[in-house]
């Protein structure tokens, strides 16, 4: 049993069949493994073809894809040291076929940037000796390739369960074995006496000046690097339209994509209890009036009244003003229960917001959005959006990017959005601004308990906030759609 990247696995000593005389029997042994596999695979295909969505499905899927692409990818790939190294090195009919590939790389390397002779080797291949450099090439950045790959899936396993460190630890430990190790021959190469002599100086420097400049030019040149966020489309510079005085939506509001001008009645609201309440105080202030009338009275008629008179008018008179206040007060709560545009462009509709079940004893709240006919004799909160007033040809996108991105991302930078309801449909743009502070509460189609791919949490004040820190970019489209 060989425990591979953490998992044991069965494996078969066959290192016996070098004896047998024809390679392509020793061929054939060595690749039993990967038509075994293959065989697996074809089985778990019908398997899984012709079974109902359980858990017999989805084992025969997942040995199907292991048996196959994974055995064709790693097990039958001869720059690993697995199967398919084993074959070639068998059809070659070269023994320690990777060691003798390295030697002749190292060799070569050594005639071309350090000026060495090649000393003879009978045991190496004499002929297309560049064919086995360059497997050996091949060889090396295929194994980075897969280490690495492994290190980022292991640091993806650990980190939700806070073990970084242990992937940290295995990389540490691989990256000794690619970077430390060769490092050490190369040094120990070099300590061997009379070796630097040997060495031409010009050739030297010319290589140590080509790695130095591949070196700046992997470190300094900027990589593609995409940016995944999720976003909102809004109109730009629209003026959003709210209720201000909660009440019953008693005419039907104007339809989206009406013009309007400022002052144009949007909607009509009615509020029962703000009615009321002006109809008690125009009662209570008519009061107040006959009262000072008589108190007047009494103080001009009777003159030992006439100070308490003064006193009691002076009360009368304050509470008056008081009432006054507040029925003006609620005069101008009542004025606008009729809500108005405040600036000239289309109307649009603010979000949807899905069906709220209805409670006995309530009034019926609205759906959609109030634009629509049907929220007529739905109760509107104050804060509503009632909808949105702005230029529909000039929309932006607002994208919401994590912390961990911000960085990555600047002014200018070129984007790219996809629509859900318009998935073939690709829209350019790029990013005019991006907030310096962080995003205080998150748009309500963004957050994933309404649906969307922003995970969010709920603040003590009772807003919805973003799970990590991220930031707000602004991506106006252009009206073309392009």
């Amino acid at each position: 049993v060989m425990i591979l990247v953490l998992t044991p696995c069965l494996y078969c000593n066959v290192s016996d069949s070098w004896m047998l005389p024809n390679k392509w029997h020793r061929a054939a042994i060595g690749a039993a493994g990967i038509y075994v596999e293959v065989v697996i695979a074809a089985i778990c295909t019908f398997l899984w073809w012709f079974s109902e969505p359980g858990l017999l499905n989805q084992l025969c899927l997942s040995v199907m894809f292991v048996s196959s692409v994974s055995t064709i990818l790693f097990n039958g790939n001869p720059l690993l040291r697995y199967d398919g190294y084993y074959i070639l090195a068998d059809i070659m009919e070269i023994p320690n076929l990777r060691q003798k590939s390295t030697t002749i790389l190292t060799r070569k390397l050594g005639k071309w940037c350090l000026g060495l002779e090649e000393p003879d080797d009978p045991f190496l291949p004499q002929q297309n000796q560049a064919m086995f450099a360059l497997y050996s090439v091949a060889a090396v950045v295929y194994r980075w390739l897969v280490v690495i790959m492994i290190l980022v899936f292991l640091y993806r396993v650990f980190e939700p369960i806070g073990l970084q460190v242990l992937g940290q630890a295995i990389a540490a430990a691989s990256l000794y074995g690619l970077i430390v190790h060769p490092l050490w021959k190369l040094g120990k190469f070099f300590a061997v006496p009379g070796r630097f002599h040997q060495v031409k100086k010009a050739r030297l420097f010319a290589t140590l000046g080509v790695l130095a400049a591949l070196l700046a030019a992997a470190t300094l040149w900027p990589l593609p690097h995409s940016v995944y966020c999720p976003f909102e489309v809004r109109p730009q510079n629209a003026r959003q339209v709210y209720v201000e005085v909660p009440g019953i939506l008693t005419q039907p509001a104007v339809p989206a994509g009406t013009q309007v001008q400022p002052g144009q009645v949007l909607a009509r609201l009615s509020n029962l209890d703000l009615e009321l309440e002006m109809v008690r105080l125009q009662g209570e202030l008519d009061v107040l009036d006959e009262r000072m009338e008589t108190l007047q009275r009494e103080r001009l008629q009777e003159a030992r009244l006439a100070d308490d008179a003064a006193n009691v008018l002076r009360e009368t008179a304050k509470r008056r003003d008081s009432v006054q206040q507040q029925l003006a007060q609620k005069q101008q709560d009542l004025d606008r229960l009729q809500i108005v545009a405040p600036v000239a462009g289309h109307v649009m509709p603010g979000p949807l917001v899905s069906g709220r079940p209805r409670v006995d004893g309530l009034l019926p709240t609205w759906s959609g959005t109030p634009l629509d006919e049907e929220n007529v004799g739905a109760y509107l909160e104050a804060s509503d959006l009632l909808c949105q007033i702005g230029d529909p040809q000039k929309m932006e996108a607002l994208l919401v990017i994590d912390q961990s991105d911000r960085n990555f991302v600047k002014e200018n930078d070129e984007v790219e959005i996809k629509l859900n309801h318009l998935p073939d449909q690709t829209f350019h743009g790029q990013i005019e601004s991006i907030a310096t502070a962080e995003m205080e509460e998150t748009p309500q189609r963004l957050s994933d308990k309404a649906g969307g791919e922003l995970l969010t949490q709920v603040d003590p004040s009772g807003r919805e906030v973003p799970l990590s820190t991220s930031y707000q970019a602004r991506v106006p489209l252009p009206a073309d759609g392009a």
